[in-house]
């Protein structure tokens, strides 16, 4: 009975201090965890490795992924994990292993979904195990395999969901191919690159990562390209034979070269809309006119859909489809586009392009470049650049996400690379003029308002989506939002969608009980009456800014001093500046008026940490100025 009891009472202390080991463990990993990071599961380990190997009939070579992740619970009950392939990635096998050994998952399988992408041909595997206190490790052993090495373009460094303590990407780049490696955004990780050379004369490339978080984004944060470590991949060529080399994608040429087989036999048929180009360019005196004429057509009558399915993700359907079915792709829309000037007696080619939202260039050759396409009109010496997915666009404007960007235009066998010009600052304002008076204790006037450039574009997205009858109260929401005053009377109305003018609305304003009287002095604020940039950016979560348009923000108020009132002093001018970002205001008065103007101006451009708190103190400013107060006293 005593040795019973003895066992009983060791095993009870086993099971304590193992309690107690395991709680241990799971404080010292909070101890490394920020306030972002998911506390419920952390990465302990997480080995990559990629392999390459050719394959018969002169395909090209295929690239092999092996994931092995090995992720420790803390708090959860179920872990899951997801993988995702496309056409030309696929997952090959796994393996799920726990500290009780062999775990039997069965994947649930299924198509991605993106509100911004109608059809892709993407799936996903979505993994899901219950976790018990048992569970010290579960283990994920995951084969992925790119059927094409064009494909294989980009690693993200760090887990979408978990923190992980230890990441090692290996590459083992064989003797017949030449791979160029780059890298991003290695200055906001712990990274150590090392390179050896394995027996069989194979170059093995290691990077290893310590303390990764999981990618926090806010509403405002640049897209992952341009915030989150990652390994950027070109394969150049690969060797067949012992001397004979084969180009993969080596040169622009050889990424041109591509890009136009994949256009395949582009249908550029005219029969499908011969009938309407007479109607489109009827009574068009100039080539200007009939250029603008179309180009506005295709913006006003074909939806933009987003397309990444397959070949299709590359290959634009043919200008006969889309015309019929009246929607397309930024490929199909183009292609349209194109046939349509091409019909009309023009030089349009189809032009291929990265957004801003990625960081790369022409510098290097892949795929992973563009993940756009415009047209491009020549006229001699002269480039019109097209996009019709920019809707509201005017001709020889283009919407600020392509603007700075290399772009790739067709010329039958070889190709021009030109970059497109950034409007800047001057081309894109939102301007407000005030003119007010004082009836009794309320402030009231006349407001026009003036939208330039993006701005203008903009404003009319937003506004095409509003019923014709919903348009004034949709004006007025966004004033009722931002600004401190009432505006009625707005005219024009209803907006009329004209590209080629910029926009011009006039109202009333009426401020109520505008003063503030304490003894004998007034009190009155006319710096707080327009909607201004006021963004919500959580600090915690963002380590870049990027607020994807130019802020040119100017407002002018023009007040009339009443005969009851003697003025006594003004707020002092304000002028804060930081590189090329900038708020200035300040009053005046003469001739019995007091005038006040306001200026913030915000470049379209990436700001990095660094810069952070300098940003937000010039915003903090403008709105801490808005609510400065001019002292009158009453006469006797």
């Amino acid at each position: 009975m005593n040795v019973i009891k003895k066992i009983c009472l060791t095993l009870s202390l086993l099971s304590i201090v193992c309690v107690l080991k395991a709680q241990n463990d799971i404080r010292s990993w909070y101890q490394i965890l920020n306030e972002n990071d998911d506390k419920s599961a952390v990465i302990s380990e997480w080995n990559t490795t990629f392999e390459f190997e050719k394959q018969a009939n002169q395909m090209m070579p295929r690239v092999i992924k092996t994931d092995v992740c090995k992720i420790i619970p803390l708090c959860g009950r179920q872990l899951t994990r997801t993988y995702f392939t496309n056409s030309h990635k696929a997952l090959q096998k796994y393996k799920i292993v726990s500290s009780k050994g062999n775990r039997r998952v069965k994947p649930v399988i299924g198509d991605q979904k993106d509100t911004d992408i109608f059809q892709t041909d993407g799936q996903f595997y979505h993994f899901s195990l219950n976790v018990t206190e048992k569970d010290q490790f579960i283990e994920f052993k995951i084969v992925t395999v790119y059927d094409d090495i064009r494909f294989f373009t980009r690693e993200m460094i760090p887990d979408n969901q978990f923190f992980v303590k230890k990441r090692r990407v290996n590459l083992i780049k064989p003797t017949w191919l030449k791979l160029n490696i780059r890298d991003y955004n290695f200055d906001q990780a712990q990274v150590q690159k090392s390179d050896s050379v394995s027996v069989d004369g194979h170059q093995i490339i290691r990077y290893e990562f310590d303390h990764i978080s999981s990618p926090v984004q806010c509403d405002y944060s640049p897209s992952a390209p341009h915030e989150i470590p990652h390994l950027f991949f070109s394969a150049e060529a690969y060797q067949l034979e012992e001397t004979e080399w084969t180009p993969i994608l080596k040169t622009t040429q050889d990424l041109y070269a591509w890009y136009k087989e994949m256009l395949g036999n582009s249908d550029l048929n005219s029969k499908s809309f011969a009938s309407v180009l007479p109607e489109i360019l009827k009574d068009k005196s100039s080539k200007q006119d009939s250029i603008r004429s179309i180009f506005y057509w295709v913006q006003d009558n074909i939806r933009y859909i987003a397309f990444e399915k397959g070949i299709d993700g590359f290959r634009p359907q043919s200008a006969d489809l889309v015309f019929k079915n009246k929607y397309g792709d930024c490929k199909g829309m183009a292609n349209l586009l194109k046939a349509m000037l091409n019909a009309a007696g023009f030089d349009a080619r189809l032009s291929w392009l990265g957004t801003r939202d990625l960081p790369y260039n022409y510098a290097t050759s892949s795929i992973a470049v563009d993940n756009h396409m415009i047209c491009t009109l020549i006229d001699k010496e002269d480039k019109i650049f097209m996009d019709a997915t920019e809707r509201y666009v005017r001709l020889g404007d283009c919407g600020e996400r392509i603007q700075s960007k290399e772009v790739l235009i067709e010329d039958g066998q070889s190709f021009i690379i030109d970059t497109i010009e950034v409007d800047g600052m001057p081309a894109n304002r939102k301007n407000y003029n005030l003119k007010l008076g004082l009836k009794k204790k309320s402030l009231k006037g006349e407001m026009r308002f003036e939208y330039l450039g993006e701005s203008q574009r903009r404003f009319f997205q937003f506004m095409s989506t509003v019923k014709l009858e919903d348009q004034k109260k949709a004006i007025v929401n966004l004033f009722d939002h931002e600004a401190q005053c009432e505006i009625d009377s707005i005219h024009p109305l209803p907006i009329k969608f004209n590209r080629d003018t910029n926009f011009v609305m006039q109202s009333r304003v009426l401020k109520s009980n505008a003063l503030l009287k304490i003894g004998n002095e007034v009190y009155l604020g006319i710096s707080d009456l327009t909607p201004y940039f006021n963004p919500y950016i959580d600090t915690l979560k963002c380590n870049k800014l990027y607020f994807k348009e130019t802020i040119n923000e100017n407002v002018k108020v023009d007040f009339e001093i009443p005969d009851t009132l003697h003025l006594k002093s003004l707020p002092k001018s304000i002028r804060v500046q930081f590189n090329d970002v900038s708020f200035k205001a300040g009053f005046d008065s003469s001739n019995g008026r007091v005038s006040y103007f306001s200026q913030l101006q915000i470049p379209n451009r990436i700001f990095t940490t660094k810069e952070l708190s300098n940003l937000l103190d010039i915003l903090k400013q403008q709105k801490k100025y808005r609510s400065q107060k001019i002292v009158f006293e009453t006469k006797l």
